[in-house]
């Protein structure tokens, strides 16, 4: 991973956009997400993450995110995204353990 600093105002994603190839998860700052123009939600909690989706379904972005204040992101690329949650999921197996994951 790597930890990259956006100002206020800067869109980390677009909703509509081809996958972004990154996974974020905020360290500091705030961000907000808007779709088709208008904000439905907003967060500055550490440790909160979103571009999985994308990642998951090669999907286009649902959300457009953008920072409200100077914010800091922990921004994972898509082969260590996908690599972590292959090894996940041969722990899961080999262990024979079953979890259900909500995204």
């Amino acid at each position: 991973f790597e930890l990259v600093t956006f100002e206020a105002g800067h869109v980390l994603l677009t909703q509509g956009q081809a996958k972004d190839n990154h996974f974020y998860v905020l360290k500091s700052g705030s961000v907000e997400f808007l779709q088709d123009g208008t904000v439905v939600g907003s967060t500055s909690m550490s440790g909160d993450a979103f571009g999985e989706l994308s990642l998951l379904y090669a999907s286009p972005q649902t959300s457009t995110v953008r920072a409200v204040t100077q914010s800091q992101f922990y921004r994972v690329a898509q082969p260590h995204f996908t690599s972590v949650l292959e090894l996940e999921r041969k722990r899961t197996l080999e262990s024979g353990s079953v979890r259900l994951l909500i995204i």
